[in-house]
C-alpha cells in the first residue's frame, strides 16, 4: 500500500497489484524463489513520471495516466525480451546499481517525511520540492504521529536485528491498527488510511483522452528500464545461487505479460522484489506456492477486513516504507568503496546524486558513462604495478592429471563489468553433474573492478552452497594497480588459494603458502643477490 502512494495512487491499488501480480507471475516464471509485486524503485520511477507530467498524486487523472504508462512499460518489456536484451542488465556496473538504489531510496524517504510527522499527503516532485514540502510539514507537526513513527521504526529495526524471520512490517501494521481503534487516534488528528474498496479489481481499457502520448511513451520506457534492471539483477542473483542461468529473456517476457494485466486493472507497474524474495527463501520457500498463498491472503483481507483497514494510521505505513527503503541500501558495500575503492565510491556518489535530482534513466546513463571513463583511465595506467599472488612451495607438482570430478576454469586479462557476466555464466554452465571440485585460475588476470569481484564472489559462494569445493589459483604474477590487489584479497577470503593448478589438485598444505605483494624491483634485487 505504501508503494502505491509512492507511485502516485491510493493505497487500494497497491492491494490490487498484490492480488494479481504474484499469482500471474507464479504461472509464468521458471524461478521457484522470485517474488513479483510492487517494489520501491519501480514505484518511485512511476511517481517521477507523474510529476514530470504535472499530474496530482491520488487523482483520477493519475489512475488514467498510470494505466497508459503501465501498458507502454509492459510493451517495452516484451520488446526487450524479443530483442534478447536481458543480458544487458548484467553489464551495469555494481557501483552504478548501488548509486541508483541509494538515489531512489533518498528520494522516497524524503517524500515520506510529511506522512511521518502527520501531514495528509505524500510529497511528490523533484528532490528540491520534496525538501521544501518537508520544511512546510515541520511547521504543522502532529505529536502522536511523530511518536508512532518513531516507535514503529524502532520496532522494525529491532525485529530485523533480533528476529529476522519475523514479518516485522505486518506486525507493526497490525499493532498500529489495533491501537488506532482502541485509543481513537483519528480523534487526535492522526491521518488514517481511509476507506478501501470491498470489491476485487476489474480490467478496463485505458482512455487516451487528454494524454500526451509521446510523454507517456517515454515515461513507459523509463519505467520499463528501471523495472527490467531492478528485476533482472535480482533474478540473476537467485539464478546463480540455484543454477538456472540463461532465463533472462523469458523472465522479461513474463514481466511484460504480468504488467500488461496489472495496468489494465489500473495498478502500478510491478517488478521483482529483492527483499520479499530473500525473505521467502530464508523462510524455506522452494516453490511459487508462497506467492499464490500471498495473493489469496490479500484477496481475503480485502473482502473481509477493508472496513477495519480504513483505521490504519498513515505514519505507521510511512515508517514501513522508510524502513524498507533504508534496508535496500547496501551500507557494507558502500563502506568498502569509501575505504579502498575511491573511484567506485565516486561513481556511487555521483550516480546517487544524479538519480535523486534528475531521475533514474539519466542517473544510470551517467553512472555507466563515468564507469567507462574510469575503466579507460585504469587500463592506461600502470604506475602502481606490483606482483601479487601465492608463493609457490619448493615442491612443484607438474604433469599431474586432472581428476574426472574436477573442473579447471581459467580467467585472463582484464575482468570488468563489460565482460564478467558471460564469463561467470560460462563457468557455471561448464560444471557437470559429477563435478565435485571447481578450480578457478586467476593467475593471468591483471586487472579487476568491483563488479567482476562481486560476481566472482557470488559465484564462489553459490557453488559452495551447492556442496562443491572451490579452489582459487593465483601465482605470484603482476597486478595493475592497488584496486586490483584489493579486489583479489576480497576473493582470496572466500576460498583456499594455491600457486598452481597442480598444487590445487594435489591440495598442497595451506601453511606452506603465503599471499604476498612484491614490488617488481624488489624481486629483481632479491634474485640478483
Amino acid at each position: 500500500m505504501g508503494y502505491a502512494q509512492v507511485a502516485g495512487l491510493s493505497p487500494a491499488y497497491g492491494l490490487f497489484a498484490s492480488m494479481v501480480a504474484p499469482l500471474l507471475y507464479a504461472l509464468l516464471t521458471r524461478s521457484h524463489h522470485i517474488v513479483f509485486g510492487m517494489d520501491s524503485a519501480t514505484s518511485a520511477a512511476l511517481g517521477s513520471v507523474l510529476v514530470a507530467a504535472h499530474i496530482t498524486f491520488g487523482s483520477s487523472a493519475a489512475v488514467s495516466y498510470v494505466t497508459v504508462v503501465g501498458l507502454f512499460a509492459a510493451l517495452f518489456l516484451v520488446l526487450f525480451s524479443l530483442l534478447r536484451l536481458g543480458r544487458l542488465a548484467q553489464r551495469v556496473p555494481t557501483p552504478v546499481v548501488h548509486g541508483f538504489v541509494a538515489g531512489i531510496s533518498v528520494s522516497v524517504i524524503v517524500g515520506q517525511v510529511p506522512l511521518l510527522v502527520g501531514s495528509a499527503s505524500v510529497s511528490g516532485g523533484s528532490l528540491i520540492s520534496q525538501l521544501a514540502a518537508c520544511v512546510r510539514a515541520l511547521s504543522f507537526v502532529n505529536v502522536p504521529s511523530v511518536v508512532l513513527s518513531a516507535c514503529a521504526l524502532v520496532v522494525l529495526y529491532l525485529c530485523r536485528r533480533k528476529v529476522p524471520r519475523l514479518p516485522a512490517p505486518l506486525v507493526v501494521l497490525v499493532i498500529a491498527l489495533a491501537c488506532s481503534v482502541l485509543f481513537r487516534w483519528a480523534d487526535q488528528g492522526m491521518v488514517m488510511l481511509g476507506a478501501l474498496p470491498t470489491a476485487l479489481p476489474r480490467m478496463r481499457l485505458p482512455s487516451f483522452a487528454g494524454v500526451d502520448v509521446a510523454r507517456a511513451l517515454f515515461g513507459g520506457f523509463t519505467v520499463a528500464v528501471v523495472s527490467a534492471i531492478e528485476s533482472l539483477l535480482t533474478v540473476n542473483l537467485f539464478a546463480l545461487r540455484h543454477d538456472w542461468l540463461g532465463g533472462e529473456d523469458h523472465e522479461l517476457l513474463s514481466f511484460g505479460i504480468v504488467n500488461a494485466v496489472v495496468a489494465l486493472c489500473g495498478c502500478p507497474t510491478c517488478s521483482v522484489s529483492l527483499s520479499c524474495s530473500a525473505a521467502g527463501e530464508a523462510a524455506g520457500g522452494r516453490t511459487q506456492l508462497a506467492s499464490v498463498v500471498a495473493s489469496v491472503t490479500v484477496v481475503g483481507a480485502v473482502l473481509l477486513f477493508s472496513p477495519a483497514l480504513a483505521y490504519l494510521p498513515q505514519p505507521a505505513l510511512a515508517a514501513v516504507v522508510v524502513d524498507a527503503m533504508a534496508c535496500v541500501v547496501d551500507v557494507r558495500k558502500i563502506a568498502r568503496y569509501a575505504r579502498r575503492m575511491h573511484s567506485e565510491f565516486l561513481v556511487f556518489v555521483l550516480t546517487a546524486l544524479v538519480v535523486a535530482l534528475l531521475g533514474a534513466i539519466v542517473g544510470v546513463a551517467f553512472g555507466i558513462a563515468l564507469s567507462l571513463a574510469l575503466l579507460w583511465c585504469r587500463s592506461h595506467s600502470t604506475r602502481h604495478e606490483k606482483l601479487m599472488g601465492v608463493v609457490s612451495p619448493e615442491t612443484v607438482l607438474d604433469g599431474i592429471e586432472i581428476p574426472r570430478d574436477t573442473m579447471v576454469y581459467r580467467f585472463s586479462g582484464t575482468l570488468s563489468f563489460l565482460n564478467i557476466a558471460p564469463l561467470v555464466a560460462s563457468l557455471v554452465s561448464a560444471i557437470e553433474s559429477d563435478t565435485r571440485v571447481v578450480i578457478i585460475d586467476l593467475s593471468a588476470v591483471v586487472e579487476l573492478d568491483t563488479t567482476s569481484t562481486d560476481r566472482l564472489v557470488s559465484a564462489i559462494e553459490s557453488l559452495q552452497a551447492r556442496g562443491l569445493q572451490v579452489r582459487v589459483v593465483r601465482g605470484l604474477t603482476p597486478s595493475r594497480d592497488h584496486y586490483t590487489r584489493f579486489e583479489l584479497e576480497h576473493i582470496f577470503h572466500r576460498a583456499q588459494v594455491y600457486p598452481t593448478v597442480a598444487s590445487a589438485i594435489a591440495i598442497v598444505p595451506q601453511e606452506l603458502q603465503e599471499v604476498v605483494q612484491v614490488e617488481p624491483e624488489d624481486l629483481q634485487d632479491g634474485a640478483s643477490g
